[in-house]
């Protein structure tokens, strides 16, 4: 039990063991890092992305209000347009009644 050999197989055996899960572990703090450094930059590149069509829709927004502006004057336009049109054909049926 005592066995100076096998206890130096033993010894060797840990150290083995203990080379490899140091090993493992650095590979997955490696992986951990490598994945915390991508979701970064997917958060950074995502924000930026978010920003720039969030700054898309308040342009067309804002464009779209302005086409609503246009149109409302557009048809005030139209109207006094027939306004002045029935005038000038009451105008017309006036002189022509006459």
């Amino acid at each position: 039990m005592n066995d100076p050999k096998r206890i130096d197989e033993l010894e060797q055996h840990v150290d083995k063991i203990e080379t490899e899960m140091r090993q493992n572990l650095t590979m997955v703090i490696g992986q951990n890092w490598r994945t915390e450094e991508n979701l970064r930059l997917f958060r950074t590149e995502a924000n930026t992305r978010l920003t720039r069509i969030d700054d898309r829709v308040t342009e067309a927004h804002k464009d779209l209000a302005e086409l609503e502006i246009d149109v409302k004057a557009i048809k005030d336009d139209v109207s006094s347009m027939k306004a002045t049109q029935e005038q000038i054909l009451a105008l017309l049926q006036q002189k022509s009644g006459e």
